[in-house]
């Protein structure tokens, strides 16, 4: 039974994919996230990845001052430093970026560079959350302050309920705090999608900068 339930659900998430790879209008776009949902996102649709911001992550507050500052912080060369981690770790300017899914400072070298240079200015997607990524906790102001972001399409998942604002989307508490659960590890019990895949329509996102509920 267990083997059969697999294969089931295999077979459903390939029906899924093939379903949102033929929806898909907009292929050449960059996403911006300090998570893992821009890599998951690209392979998902089968795109290559158009951006640097692939299996790797830094502080909220670091991420928001790249946001803010793109194409400058885009100019900066990576600076290695020693670190106890397992992963590389390198100042990009003043920001500390942390390539936790790397293994050596070439390797990660090398796919920042490339992937830098494909980034898409006039179509880049950012998505943040309320969940802390490191010591500071994310404010109602820096949620809101996203709107002013010059990107074609901007999403924040949040526990929170703040008014006016189109981009936000509720995804469950976690029991640590009051922010979101970590999103990229909650999946459904039996397909296995993401929770955040059936929160609001992504791939309607990608194709027109608009989150839709």
């Amino acid at each position: 039974m267990i083997r059969i339930m697999n294969i089931m659900q295999k077979v459903i998430r390939r029906v899924q994919k093939y379903i949102y790879r033929k929806r898909l209008k907009n292929k050449d776009f960059t996403i911006i996230s300090n998570s893992c949902w821009g890599g998951v996102v690209y392979n998902m649709l089968g795109l290559r990845f158009d951006s640097p911001f692939i299996n790797l992550d830094c502080d909220d507050k670091d991420f928001y001052k790249v946001a803010t500052n793109l194409k400058t912080y885009m100019s900066y060369e990576l600076k290695f430093v020693h670190s106890i981690e397992k992963y590389p770790t390198a100042y990009l300017g003043d920001v500390l970026l942390r390539f936790v899914h790397y293994h050596s400072d070439d390797e990660a070298r090398d796919k920042w560079n490339e992937r830098r240079e494909r980034i898409h200015y006039d179509n880049i997607f950012f998505l943040v959350s309320d969940r802390p990524n490191g010591d500071k906790i994310v404010t109602d102001d820096e949620i809101r302050a996203v709107a002013e972001l010059p990107f074609r399409g901007k999403v924040v998942f949040s526990v929170r309920d703040i008014a006016g604002l189109n981009y936000l989307v509720k995804l469950d508490k976690d029991i640590e705090g009051d922010f979101v659960n970590i999103y990229m590890l909650d999946k459904t019990s039996f397909l296995k999608r993401w929770r955040w895949e059936t929160k609001f329509d992504w791939v309607h996102f990608l194709n027109t900068g608009e989150v839709k509920k």
